[in-house]
């Protein structure tokens, strides 16, 4: 699921409404972007736009 919302640093994303949710069919391939992020989530640059991703839903890829 693809989070689109406000998160910064000094913000808890569980208090975050999202502006826009996507839910995936399949896996989609993205850049990692901010792994510090607080909550669970991940930001993430996929499909042309950043994303709050949450930890357990990132799988890296393996053997490039």
């Amino acid at each position: 699921m693809l989070i689109d919302c406000d998160i910064d640093a000094d913000n808890d994303p569980q208090l975050t409404i999202p502006l826009r949710i996507e839910e995936t069919k399949s896996p989609r391939l993205g850049v990692v972007t901010d792994v510090s992020s607080a909550g669970g989530y991940i930001r993430v640059f996929c499909d042309g736009a950043s994303w709050s991703v949450r930890n357990e839903s990132i799988y890296s890829l393996k053997d490039i």
